[in-house]
């Protein structure tokens, strides 16, 4: 099971956060996935993209579980993953 799953149909382009079980908490590798997909999400048929959540929740943002074991500025590690997401959907 992919943490992010895309899916095209014409020129829309749906992009799943796909952990449900955490309420699609984003880890590292679904960091890695999704930048792949807003990436997809920039050639130049695409004309629309929906981002979405498998399961009940869209998102309840990092998984904090995952900094735990870091020792990294967690601030600059929220800022070096998000920041890029935040910038390629703007």
């Amino acid at each position: 099971m992919a943490e992010v799953e895309s899916r095209r149909d014409g020129a829309v382009l749906t992009i799943t956060l796909n952990r449900p079980e955490v309420l699609n908490a984003l880890n590292g590798a679904a960091h890695v996935a999704l930048g792949v997909a807003l990436e997809q999400a920039r050639e130049p048929d695409i004309r629309a993209v929906v981002l979405t959540g498998a399961g009940r929740g869209f998102c309840v943002g990092q998984d904090l579980q995952e900094f735990r074991a870091g020792t990294s500025d967690i601030a600059e590690r929220l800022r070096d993953r998000f920041n890029r997401h935040e910038l390629a959907i703007r």
